[in-house]
């Protein structure tokens, strides 16, 4: 196996021993402020990273140090203590049996516990949080433990697991957090009081890679389009789903992804509904829901990134044609449906592209997300007849001040936007979106400015303003003239916020929110809210 910085340079990220990083990790904002600076390529328009990955990046940019603020040369040192393992792994350094518990691995972080020998590796962190604030004029809480596993065989095996339990207390405005950034919960059916919520969260995977590709079988997030606020694709708004992935990079400028994933449908499957031994109490399964979705992302030229893909929903028994990574899912579609289109499954298009400006820190970036196009109005991107979703903004490094950012972004989704006629094929799970978190018949205008004072404190000032329209009836889709964009009672809302961490070693991180609402969306009496919480945390 090829492992040195040469080949790293010259044919792109090699796929040796993955494991798969979370998008909150910190490091995946300092690279891309680099890769708009041009100091390297980086694009993050289809996560999760590995943390392979993430260490040829940190090789490549120490290559161009020279271009770094003074903070952003103390980021490099940091995150190369973290990622300490798999530097020593692509520099092909000997690698001694390590043993420590709650000890360093030379200047590698402080873990809970860690071996290493010439064949294997295990890191073992443990994870723990606690948020407390008020939010309108009420108390709430919110408390998470778990742990975070992960490790290595040989040159191609990577493993991981990270789990935590939650329990929140207070009154809830959005007890489901449906209209909420958060990722979506579930939460097991046993009695709890109004003001109380239990639920848990894990993310597993077993990958097998080689230099130019992977295989893995996990439950995991995929992240798919530009969106700092959302992403109109694929996002983390629905709960993680277990999924085999094929990626594939034979060469630096071309990257293809191929996923088949087992959705949550959430709705019963009445052949399946019997008795059990416990009077009147009913069994049942629920009805199957799969997805399938590739993308392919070429880089034809230095700093322009062009994505393009598709996906579908479909239920019942798994379809082989849909494990085909290379096949045209629309087109499978219309080969398994009959004559018309009630035997059809849910097929989608999307796209995204993004350039960097080098010269002036900046990049432009746009995605387009394409349920169902109609060509009869002047426009089908804004007609109210096309199920369409885009998004596009920019992002600025360094515009006035060092070490600082600036997000302008505007999101469009026209109304029957991830819907269909059949409740087991709507582009959702759990209930959940898996694109945008505002969901269809809505906009939204957002921007933030981030900054740097220090290595370790981390300030946001963010605000957007978010028009949604009524509920669109999935009949209405099959009925002219079509409702327009914002059809029905349009309700809005303006929120700004505050956000303050401060990191003071490797994942352990104290912070305070500040959030105030205006609006209409999440009515209270006077529809104005305000909350202010403050955190303390370890581990992702």
């Amino acid at each position: 196996m090829i492992r040195t910085l040469f080949f790293c340079f010259l044919a792109g990220v090699t796929f040796a021993q993955v494991v798969h990083l979370s998008s909150d990790n910190g490091v995946q904002p300092f690279l891309k402020n680099l890769g708009v600076k041009g100091v390297l390529e980086f694009s993050d328009n289809i996560k999760p990273f590995s943390r392979i990955e993430i260490a040829e990046y940190l090789l490549l940019a120490e290559k161009n140090k020279n271009r770094f603020t003074d903070l952003e040369k103390e980021e490099l040192l940091y995150w190369k203590d973290e990622f300490y393992e798999e530097l020593s792994f692509l520099n092909d350094d000997s690698i001694q049996t390590s043993y420590s518990f709650l000890g360093r691995r030379d200047s590698s972080r402080l873990n809970l516990f860690h071996y290493s020998d010439q064949l294997f590796s295990l890191t073992v962190n443990p994870i723990l949080g606690f948020r407390f604030g008020m939010e309108d004029k009420n108390s709430f809480s919110h408390l998470w433990n778990g742990g975070s596993v992960y490790g290595y065989i040989g040159e191609n095996i990577g493993f991981s697991l990270n789990f935590r339990d939650n329990f929140e207390k207070g009154q809830f405005r959005d007890r489901d957090k449906i209209f909420s950034r958060e990722t979506g919960i579930n939460p097991p059916d046993i009695l709890l009081a109004d003001d109380q919520l239990d639920y848990s969260e894990v993310r597993a995977e077993l990958n097998y890679s080689w230099d130019w590709g992977y295989i893995s079988l996990g439950k995991n997030f995929s992240e798919w389009g530009s969106g700092n606020d959302g992403k109109i694709i694929l996002s983390k708004k629905a709960p993680s789903f277990a999924s085999i992935k094929l990626v594939i990079q034979p060469v630096d400028w071309l990257y293809f992804q191929y996923m088949h994933g087992w959705l949550h449908s959430a709705i019963v499957d009445s052949g399946s509904i019997r008795t059990t031994s416990v009077e009147n109490r009913l069994s049942y399964s629920q009805i199957e829901k799969y997805i399938a979705a590739h993308i392919f992302r070429i880089r034809p030229i230095s700093n322009l990134n062009v994505s393009i893909g598709e996906s579908v929903i479909y239920s019942g028994t798994p379809e082989f044609i849909y494990m085909i990574p290379v096949m045209f899912f629309r087109l499978a579609d219309h080969y398994l449906q009959d004559r018309n289109s009630n035997s059809g499954d849910n097929a989608q298009l999307f796209a995204d592209i993004n350039y960097k400006f080098v010269d002036y820190n900046f990049e432009l970036y746009g995605s387009v997300f394409i349920d169902e196009l109609s060509l009869r109005g002047a426009n089908p991107f804004t007609s109210g007849q096309s199920a369409v979703a885009f998004t596009f903004g920019t992002f600025i490094v360094d515009p006035y001040f060092k070490n600082t950012s600036i997000t302008l972004e505007y999101s469009r989704l026209n109304p029957f936007v991830y819907m269909n006629s059949d409740d087991a094929q709507v582009f959702t799970s759990h209930n959940y979106q898996l694109g945008h978190w505002i969901g269809n018949n809505a906009d939204e205008l957002y921007f933030s400015i981030k900054t740097r004072i220090t290595r370790e404190i981390k300030i946001n000032l963010w605000g957007d303003y978010i028009r949604k329209g009524s509920g669109i009836l999935p009949q209405q889709q099959y009925e002219l003239p079509y409702p327009d964009f914002l059809y029905g009672d349009v309700k809005d809302q303006f929120d700004v916020g505050f956000n303050a961490n401060y990191e003071f070693y490797h994942d352990f991180i104290f912070g305070f929110d500040f959030k105030y609402s205006k609006g209409s969306l999440i009515a209270t009496e006077n529809n104005n809210s305000l909350r202010m919480s403050t955190f303390i945390t370890f581990g992702f």
